[in-house]
């Protein structure tokens, strides 16, 4: 009971901080002038639109940090698509699309609808976290789509709508060059895993959110066998979102 209250007065304290310090709190000092000014001019506006599109606050702008020099790196690839499994309302797509390299799509894969029961039952299986079918449904697919493109043309914009894998179907021969993947289950991010692993290409990157974080027990399981298929090894993120990325050798 005293760790139950211990606990809630924690979150209560985090969530009031959340409220009144400034995004730049969650970018380490000596970063920021460089990369949140010189390097990256729009990251202030990209921030702000990373933090705030919810129905709360998250502030967790060194993910957003670090995604845009995951980014960068992935530019040597010189060719490959970009993808989201797991997009919801949009909001780390949106800054993906504005940021990608010129001459790719970014595949946006989701329900659209929230969880679905067959990813739910074997949740319950490989997890102890508690989810329900429909969970993450505040959403729809043509306000996600406005909202990522932001008034632009949507000619670089794919989405995927439905069960995943199945829509994936099609697009086996498909070159990556960076995957995010922030589908929260077991079964998803096993199969994502396994479908974009395959055809990333050289120097290309997966990131996996909420390795370390309410979700990571089902995803850190899902990952120990890519693992030992691929012999894969996960680099925790300093972020929020307890995320981790793999890239795949030259």
């Amino acid at each position: 009971m005293f760790e139950r209250i211990q606990f809630m007065i924690k979150k209560i304290r985090l969530t009031l901080a959340e409220m009144v310090l400034p995004d730049r709190f969650y970018v380490q000092e000596k970063l920021f002038p460089m990369y949140c000014g010189k390097i990256y001019p729009d990251f202030v506006g990209d921030t702000r639109i990373f933090n705030y599109r919810s129905d709360k606050i998250i502030r967790d702008s060194n993910r957003w940090l670090i995604i845009r020099m995951l980014m960068d790196r992935v530019v040597a690839c010189n060719s490959g698509e970009y993808a989201e499994l797991g997009t919801h309302q949009g909001r780390t797509a949106r800054l993906i699309f504005k940021n990608m390299s010129d001459n790719a799509k970014l595949y946006c894969f989701d329900t659209f609808r929230g969880f679905d029961a067959k990813d739910v039952a074997v949740e319950s299986l490989r997890s102890s976290f508690k989810v329900k079918a429909g969970d993450y449904g505040n959403t729809d697919e043509a306000s996600v789509v406005r909202y990522i493109t932001a008034g632009d043309s949507r000619d670089r914009l794919v989405i995927c709508k439905g069960f995943f894998p199945d829509t994936a179907k099609g697009l086996e021969a498909v070159k990556w060059r960076f995957v995010h993947l922030d589908c929260d289950l077991a079964a998803p991010t096993e199969a994502g895993l396994h479908f974009f692993w395959k055809n990333l290409q050289p120097g290309g990157i997966i990131l996996i959110h909420d390795f370390f974080g309410g979700f990571s027990e089902g995803i850190q399981g899902s990952f120990k066998e890519f693992s030992a298929e691929t012999g894969c090894v996960a680099v925790p993120m300093c972020d929020g979102g307890g995320s981790a990325v793999i890239r795949k050798p030259w």
